[in-house]
Order: structure tokens, then C-alpha cells, then sequence
């Protein structure tokens, strides 16, 4: 008796020219699909993780510089006059900084400020706030690197002032 399984029959009936086209199709195929599963597996382990930041994201002493335009000596209502600073910020991890800086108004020469007591806060999106009550003086802060640097800009009317900060 004649073996009736179609699949043979079909096989045989098969041109021979189809053959290395469908096996060349099935490793295209198995290379397209090991290509979608590594690019899967490399997205979904290296995605961005949103930072949680918080007031402890910033601890430690970290150098900085700052330049702008702003009035000389709380100078309210006064000419803006460009000035730079440059100088160490310490925060303590719970809200609270001390500054010592060397700032220079309008190439007058600099003036030494040490210890100048601060406060701040930093959101768990790692923006934030920076307030020198002393001076008057604040700031919006972003923090990048987990804490390892951290830019602000100063948002009082009449001043102009830009910081990088970077941990020592």
C-alpha cells in the first residue's frame, strides 16, 4: 500500500529551487526575532529610572562658580553690574548649608564672605530651592549625577546669577 500522508507528497512535489529559499527565510526569521529579544532585553534593563532625590541627594561640600548681574551691596533699585563668584557650599543631607565665597562686583576687587548660613530643599524630582536669608537671596536648583552636581540660577527681580557646583 502507497503511503497517503499529504506532507510527504507535498514535499516531493516541492521544486528544488524553493528549498535553500525557504531555510534561508527561517534564519532570517530566527535572526530577526534574536535581534527584537536582545534590543528587548537591553531596553527594559537600561530604561531611565526617575530619580528620587531628596534633601539628602545633596550632602557633602561641593566647589563652585557663579556669574551674573545683580545690584552691589543689597544695592535695591541700583545699576545691575556684572560680579563672579567662586566658592564652597556644604550641605548637611536635612536641609540646612553654609557658604564661604569670593566675590568680585564690576572688577573691583573681591570680597572673602565664610560661613554664611543657608537653607534647602530638593524634591524627589531633584529640583529644589536655595534661600540665603542673610542676603536675601534666592534660588532654583536642579541636581544631576545622583548628587554629584547640581546648577541653579538666582530667581530675585533684578538679578542675574547662574551656578555649577560640582561634590569635592
Amino acid at each position: 500500500m502507497k503511503n497517503m500522508n499529504p506532507l510527504i507528497h507535498l514535499k516531493k512535489a516541492t521544486p528544488s529551487f524553493v528549498g535553500p529559499f525557504v531555510q534561508k527565510r527561517r534564519t532570517t526569521v530566527k535572526r530577526i526575532f534574536s535581534l527584537l529579544f536582545v534590543l528587548a532585553v537591553v531596553v527594559t534593563t537600561t530604561s531611565p529610572v526617575y530619580a528620587q532625590c531628596s534633601n539628602a541627594t545633596l550632602t557633602g561640600s561641593y566647589g563652585f562658580k557663579g556669574d551674573g548681574f545683580g545690584t552691589h551691596n543689597s544695592n535695591a533699585g541700583g545699576p545691575a553690574v556684572p560680579f563672579a563668584s567662586v566658592g564652597v557650599v556644604t550641605f548637611d543631607g536635612a536641609g540646612n548649608a553654609s557658604f564661604t565665597l569670593t566675590q568680585v562686583f564690576n572688577s573691583e576687587g573681591g570680597g572673602f564672605l565664610e560661613a554664611i548660613p543657608g537653607t534647602y530643599t530638593v524634591n524627589s524630582d531633584c529640583t529644589g530651592t536655595v534661600t540665603i536669608e542673610d542676603f536675601g537671596l534666592h534660588f532654583n536648583i536642579v541636581t544631576v549625577g545622583g548628587g554629584k552636581e547640581f546648577f541653579a540660577i538666582q530667581t530675585d527681580i533684578g538679578s542675574t546669577n547662574i551656578v555649577d557646583g560640582k561634590k569635592q
